[in-house]
């Protein structure tokens, strides 16, 4: 299915697991203007001999421009406009950045790109408070980690690879810190570790899904339970941080956004120790 606006064409594909593949066209007028504006802003911070700063032709500007800095400044101000555009145009609500693929990009051309987004997969959690019930035991009381692996046995929930491959993308990147802190490399670790990258992936797809499942899992259990997260709360989750420093940087809205989740969870783990 496509669609056109006036500033651009759009081609939707549906993939499975809430997974859609949008390539979107913008016309080679939009192109050369956003162009014609990064130039803009690269001639305002560049010193070229005989002229004042910023006063140099833009014909001058562009032959002594690095190529990369304005291709990259130019894809950077096309891409989030148009990419949100379609979004709205097909009526998708992703849960994650896109994975963008750009198949033509060329001054005086159409930039065509391709943008994957994932929305949130379907969950059938069926009769989720009723699986608890075979968890009974006189011996030991389940753990957070039961209860949860109890729940996913029964609930239905596909998740899109986009979503895997992201979550494996940042645990290489949490691993590839972790070892430079230790100065060694990863190939160091691997060997220690008697694996190769391959192994690793797949060890990390198995991790990443099963991450992912209860992550979801959890978080449509609390709007089923419409449980809900205070500011007093989120506040007091702060104010608990050691230091100044640190308050400082819980107290942006990225930050105060992930707590509010993890607070979120919290409640709904709680909620389900309670009432296995």
């Amino acid at each position: 299915m496509s669609r056109k606006e006036n500033f651009m064409n759009t081609t939707i594909e549906k993939l499975p697991k809430k997974t859609y593949k949008l390539k979107i066209t913008v016309e080679k007028d939009v192109v050369d203007k956003a162009f014609e504006h990064a130039l803009g802003h690269f001639a305002r911070e560049m010193q070229v001999e005989g002229f004042r700063q910023g006063k140099a032709p833009m014909n001058i500007v562009e032959e002594k421009v690095d190529r990369g800095r304005l291709n990259g400044e130019v894809v950077n101000s096309l891409i989030p406009s148009h990419y949100s555009a379609a979004l709205r145009e097909h009526k998708i609500n992703p849960i994650t950045s896109p994975k963008v693929e750009i198949n033509q990009f060329e001054k005086g051309k159409e930039f065509i790109f391709t943008a994957t987004a994932v929305e949130k997969p379907n969950i059938n959690l069926g009769d989720y408070k009723k699986s608890l019930k075979s968890l009974e035991t006189k011996d030991k009381k389940p753990t957070v980690e039961d209860i949860v692996n109890k729940i996913l046995e029964t609930v239905q929930i596909e998740i899109p690879q986009l979503l895997i491959d992201e979550e494996i993308t940042n645990m290489f990147s949490s691993l590839i810190d972790q070892t430079a802190r230790l100065g060694i490399t990863i190939e160091d670790y691997l060997k220690s570790q008697n694996k190769t990258v391959e192994a690793l992936r797949a060890e990390y797809s198995k991790i990443a899904e099963y991450n992912l499942r209860a992550d979801l899992l959890l978080n449509e259990i609390a709007d089923v339970e419409k449980i809900q997260v205070s500011d007093e709360e989120i506040q007091k989750t702060i104010q608990a941080a050691p230091d100044e420093e640190t308050r400082k940087a819980l107290s942006n809205e990225n930050q105060k956004w992930y707590i509010k989740s993890i607070l979120r969870k919290n409640k709904v783990i709680q909620n389900l120790i309670n009432y296995e």
